[in-house]
């Protein structure tokens, strides 16, 4: 099993504790069962953002046990600070967090980085949100209570997604080389 934690807490003075534990590559059931040996991929990076702690960790681990690198921010002061620190594959975003909500912050990742794949995580059924941050670029939303099922579809097809933007963008700059 992979697991890959680091926990990020920034302190008012700028550093950065941080705890990562070393793993080894996740072999996938399937290859566990048919006798053979898959080659290890690279793990995506994904940070959550979500103020209520117990719904971070849980998501947290839930995803860790899927074999990604998980970060974890409690505001989305946090989340600015670590995007501009490391770059991440995706973003699970709450929709609403104290000081800036989800579709603030979103608008505020987008000027950082316009690559990474963000989906909004929230407890509002009605969604009214949805055609604003869908235009702010959110490739997907998920509910809470979190259904794990959906946001391992959401979570598969934003990389995806991410993963082909990314292709085009770096198969454009080698033709302008």
């Amino acid at each position: 099993m992979n697991l890959s934690l680091r926990l990020l807490h920034l302190p008012g003075d700028g550093a950065d504790v941080t705890r990562e534990p070393k793993s080894t590559p996740a072999v996938p059931a399937t290859a566990r069962r048919r006798g053979r040996q898959e080659q290890p991929r690279e793990s995506a990076r994904i940070l959550i953002v979500d103020d209520e702690p117990a719904v971070a960790e849980l998501i947290r681990d839930h995803l860790l046990r899927r074999g990604y690198t998980v970060d974890l921010a409690f505001s989305a002061d946090d989340a600015l600070a670590a995007i501009r620190q490391v770059r991440r594959d995706l973003v699970l975003l709450d929709s609403a967090m104290p000081q800036i909500d989800g579709v603030e912050a979103l608008g505020r990742i987008r000027a950082l980085d316009t690559s990474v794949a963000v989906i909004i995580v929230t407890g509002c059924a009605e969604n009214s949100f949805e055609p604003t941050t869908s235009k702010l670029g959110a490739c997907g939303h998920v509910m809470k209570p979190i259904d794990f099922a959906n946001l391992d579809r959401a979570t598969r097809a934003a990389l995806t997604r991410r993963g082909a933007k990314t292709r085009r963008r770096s198969d454009r700059l080698a033709e302008l080389a």
